[in-house]
């Protein structure tokens, strides 16, 4: 179906993915754009480089036509929000403890929402042959509760625990846990992710967001052993955090896995050019996260070789 503009200009319809009207849908990003103007503002190359071809750079995050104007305006006003008030402040070391309110809590189902709805989209994700029935049903359950949340601007919080983790170096584990994955650093400060991670035990969706990661737990819906990381419907949250659900650590970490083979397959070319780049910078701001993350990576490197601790 198409539509004419009042310029005469033809612009294609579709089914908006959140209110269902049919219009014309909005270029979205998957991943905020704020997030992705951190990491080109804080590289050597003002761009970023995805797993597809580690060789090429890329001036802007995953985008799909999935949302009509007023309902890319809804997402966008907590987006807003959570970017001012925690992001930003964060990321940039002026704050470690955060006070929110509702806006937090429909920010984070408006996320998880934009990822599911993105995976649907990309490849029918629940109708993937990779799930089962329960799990089919409690994610159709979440993009229904996650839809009306956003629609309906609502002020309670979700049935599903939302929860926030500020990240930070690793390097120190190196010697306690050798298997860790070799550019975990680059990962934990400098990767943007999401996706939704399915197995025997647990449902959930994660969005990276640089040195932020938000988890939605889908199924079991009260995930154990998180200390600090719970989001409520207001109330004040920060460091220090405790994780001690060694299956949320592995997930991490297997998507860490992701950030070595795109480094593993950076041509010989593309290497030199980095280091010409960080050699030369004088912007005091750009790079410093980027060599941040690779002393900390050469430091667990280091630690992995001299073995585990006696």
């Amino acid at each position: 179906m198409t539509l004419y503009s009042h310029s005469g200009v033809i612009m294609a319809q579709a089914t908006c993915a959140l209110c269902k009207s049919t219009n014309e849908l909005q270029t979205s990003h998957i991943v905020p754009a704020f997030a992705v103007k951190y990491i080109k503002k804080t590289s050597l190359t003002e761009k970023f480089t995805s797993l597809e071809n580690p060789n090429m750079t890329y001036q802007d995050g995953a985008k799909r036509k999935l949302l009509c104007g007023h309902c890319e305006q809804l997402m966008s006003e907590d987006e807003g929000w959570f970017a001012k008030n925690i992001f930003w402040p964060y990321v940039n070391s002026e704050a470690r403890s955060f006070a929110y309110d509702y806006h937090l809590t429909r920010y984070c189902s408006a996320q998880s929402l934009r990822v599911l709805l993105y995976l649907e989209s990309k490849h029918a994700f629940l109708d993937s042959p990779d799930l089962n029935p329960s799990q089919r049903m409690k994610l159709a359950e979440a993009v229904d509760e996650f839809r009306q949340i956003t629609l309906l601007r609502a002020r309670k919080p979700s049935r599903y625990q939302h929860h926030i983790l500020f990240l930070d170096t690793a390097s120190d584990m190196g010697a306690k846990v050798p298997w860790l994955p070799k550019f975990l650093n680059h990962y934990m400060l400098r990767a943007l992710d999401s996706d939704c991670g399915v197995d025997s035990k647990r449902v959930l969706v994660y969005s990276k967001l640089a040195s932020i990661a938000l988890f939605t737990f889908i199924y079991p819906r009260a995930p154990k052993k998180m200390t600090g990381t719970r989001i409520h419907g207001h109330g004040t949250i920060g460091t220090p955090q405790h994780v001690g659900d060694n299956g949320l650590a592995e997930f991490i970490c297997s998507r860490a896995e992701v950030v070595s083979l795109i480094k593993d397959h950076e041509s010989p070319k593309r290497q030199a050019k980095l280091a010409r780049r960080f050699s030369n910078t004088k912007r005091p701001r750009m790079g410093s996260e980027y060599e941040r993350a690779a002393q900390a990576d050469e430091v667990l490197r280091l630690l992995q070789q001299s073995g585990p601790e006696e």
